[in-house]
């Protein structure tokens, strides 16, 4: 099997950077997503928790 090659921006389907979500399981305690917030942005600094 060969692997594809690139394909160039301009011919690509999915617009980048992209927003998409993310499933985030836990136990239902207070607390939980501030906590799940802080890490999305120390990965993210543009992430708006309001979205959560």
């Amino acid at each position: 099997m060969s692997i594809p090659p690139d394909i160039p921006p301009e011919q690509s389907l999915i617009e980048y950077p992209s927003a998409f979500p993310i499933k985030v399981m836990g136990r239902n305690v207070d607390g939980f997503a501030e906590a799940m917030a802080e890490l999305a942005l120390l990965h993210d600094p543009a992430f708006n928790a309001a979205t959560i």
